[in-house]
């Protein structure tokens, strides 16, 4: 619903004013591409400390989500296994143009 929301509004907008700066993509693929990731070593020298960062707040949220929903539910929660399962899943989402994947605090 809310693409088709967005597509209505982008078309409105691209017929009633023929000169707006909105582009259409075209056509999107319906496979899953499969690439590998480009490592370049001159990211870690930019945006080195962002990415440790990053992982960092990851981490921390997805701890304090097990222990949160382990304590709130009554069961024993492996911290070592949560963490592998989210850096492998991150890791593996980098081959099939994702982002990073972690968990949210908001809705629990």
């Amino acid at each position: 619903m809310v693409f088709g929301l967005e597509e209505e509004i982008v078309y409105g907008v691209k017929s009633a004013n023929p000169g707006a700066k909105i582009h259409i993509v075209g056509d999107i693929p319906n496979d899953l591409r499969v690439t590998v990731p480009n490592l370049d070593l001159n990211i870690l020298r930019i945006a080195g400390s962002e990415i440790v960062t990053m992982i960092l707040v990851m981490v921390l949220e997805d701890v304090a989500l097990v222990k949160g929903l382990s304590k709130k539910h009554g069961y024993v929660s492996n911290l070592s296994q949560e963490l592998v399962a989210l850096g492998s899943a991150s890791m593996l989402n980098g081959f099939f143009y994702g982002i990073p994947i972690t968990g949210s605090l908001s809705r629990t």
